[in-house]
């Protein structure tokens, strides 16, 4: 009699083990057919023969899930239900109400153990969220506009990056039609020094409007830098009439796995991370690197079409005594 229980547990797991593979192996052909599908869609530029290999790379994959789906659908018709375990129910004991009189007996706390207090409503609400939400918008058009013409950006792309200096964080926007939603984003290190970049070798980060004007891959981009880097147009126009100097401020990898380390005055983002930034990035993308003792708003996962403009940007870097008075350094979001 023990045998055949045995016997029977066995093919009980047997079939679910199977079952749970062929579940598993649906779920990622039609996630990967999905990635393939969304890769194919995000191609803007590029040779007709990337985008074909892009496209028959996605239709292979749809092909395969739908075989998956029939060879799953046809086997399992063969595989028996898991078996159904029943369960007991446990009748509650009987709460037993002291009659009048009686002084219902309490639980023995021994003198060096105390009952620790419930937090307070406030205490909960700081543990549930450190960083509170901005609930209503800030009317950035009433900054002073900077003393100098902006170019008009002219980018196709589909995202736009932004650098959060004072949280040290890097966003990935897409525009909506009222404001610009947080896709990702990812930890970031900077450069040693803090401030805007003024020359060449002060190891700053510079702060204003730029773009990508190249993808650098290995073997030519070298091991430091990790598995990709993204090259911007630093100094741009607006850097050259004000003098500043220095070349090669670029957002990377790190080179160092998971973890980051202090820049010459790059953006630098672990190497797991800047793989799935470059799902984002293209030539052209604009990035909006803001100032340090800023500290971007977010409005339910947001960020204002108004702030991500060149010229709110440069008019916070000229009027940085005005900062304070429309968000407080500290965080007041």
């Amino acid at each position: 009699m023990e045998t055949h229980r045995l016997i029977g547990s066995a093919k009980d797991i047997r079939t679910f083990l199977q079952r749970k593979t062929m579940e598993a192996r649906v779920a990622l052909s039609v996630r990967s057919a999905n990635l393939a599908v969304d890769r194919a869609f995000r191609i803007r530029q590029g040779i007709p023969v990337e985008k074909v290999a892009v496209y028959s790379s996605a239709a292979m994959e749809l092909t395969f899930m739908v075989i998956s789906y029939t060879f799953t659908g046809a086997t399992l018709a063969h595989i028996p239900p898991a078996p159904v375990v029943t369960a007991s129910i446990i009748e509650p004991e009987p709460v037993v109400v002291p009659g009048p009189g009686v002084t219902p007996e309490l639980p023995d706390v021994r003198p060096d153990e105390t009952i620790p207090e419930p937090a307070s409503e406030n205490e909960a609400k700081e543990e549930k969220s450190s960083e509170p939400e901005v609930t209503a918008s800030i009317d950035f058009s009433t900054l002073p506009k900077p003393s100098f013409t902006l170019p008009v950006p002219n980018s196709r792309a589909l995202y736009t990056l932004v650098v959060d200096k004072y949280r040290k964080e890097v966003f990935v926007l897409e525009e909506n039609r009222d404001n610009y939603r947080i896709v990702s984003k990812y930890p970031a290190s900077l450069g040693s020094v803090p401030g805007d970049k003024q020359v060449s070798g002060d190891n700053k980060t510079p702060e204003g409007v730029y773009h990508v004007t190249k993808v650098s891959r290995p073997p030519r981009l070298p091991d430091k830098y990790g598995p990709m880097a993204f090259v911007l147009n630093y100094p741009n126009k607006v850097d050259i009439k004000q003098g500043k100097t220095g070349h090669g401020i670029w957002i990377h990898g790190s080179g160092l796995g998971t973890k980051t380390d202090n820049t010459e005055g790059c953006v630098e983002v672990n190497d797991l991370n800047i793989k799935e930034l470059g799902e984002f990035m293209e030539v052209g993308t604009p990035v909006f690197i803001f100032p340090e003792k800023f500290k971007i708003p977010i409005i339910n996962n947001t960020v204002q079409k108004n702030l991500v403009r060149p010229d709110t940007l440069y008019s916070l870097k000229e009027n940085r005594n005005l900062m304070a008075g429309i968000i407080k350094p500290d965080g007041v979001d």
